[in-house]
């Protein structure tokens, strides 16, 4: 038993498991890219053909946009951290479950946070207005300018599912000290099933606005 949908009956032969050929790091996230949830990926390719997030061009229309496609990327953070998954269980060596077996019955909130040093109050109060948004996905961007997303088909390029976006009032403790402003937001298990790490080809996503 198995909170994740599986097929049943299941198929004939277990599945396969493609070959690691290259590894997957996300290194240190510095910013993220707000978008509302789209009907239709932004961006029909992940590479600098016209269209694809790869290229300029592309990106440059979502920024001045006026609609529910417009894009809007967060002063440069630090601290950030995505927490790995955990199970939640049920049961376990008690008569709960049948053999007393552990049950797999859910997974643990994803919560990433970071924190913004030095964030004016004209920011802060701008920021707070993404907390009223309801259906938000967002595009991280590491420190080497890489741009992380989405890709369920494994050709277009989107943003990533988020919840509960939140971002507090700042702190202060003092001399020789930064004021810090933590947020953080939550993804929903899966997050990273589909993710696509871009490249651009004539930009670095840390100049992206």
């Amino acid at each position: 038993m198995t909170f994740v949908s599986c097929d049943c009956p299941l198929p004939t032969a277990i599945g396969s498991l493609t070959a690691v050929t290259c590894n997957e790091n996300l290194a240190q996230i510095v910013k993220i890219i707000f978008q509302r949830k789209q009907a239709t990926p932004s961006f029909p390719a992940q590479d600098g053909t016209v269209g694809g997030a790869g290229l300029l061009a592309s990106w440059t229309p979502f920024f001045a946009a006026v609609d529910a496609t417009k894009v809007q990327g967060t002063p440069e953070f630090s601290e950030f951290v995505i927490p790995q998954v955990e199970g939640i269980t049920y049961g376990g060596d008690d008569n709960s479950t049948i053999d007393g077996r552990q049950l797999i019955s859910g997974a643990s909130t994803v919560r990433a946070t970071g924190a913004f040093l030095g964030l004016p109050a004209a920011n802060l109060k701008e920021l707070k207005e993404f907390s009223c948004e309801n259906a938000l996905t967002v595009y991280m961007v590491n420190e080497f300018g890489k741009v992380i997303g989405s890709s369920p088909d494994g050709t277009k390029f989107e943003g990533i599912e988020i919840t509960t976006f939140f971002i507090g009032d700042g702190g202060n403790e003092g001399k020789n000290t930064f004021d810090k402003t933590t947020f953080g937001f939550n993804f929903k298990y899966g997050w990273r099933d589909n993710l696509a790490i871009v490249t651009g080809t004539d930009f670095s996503g840390r100049s992206l606005g």
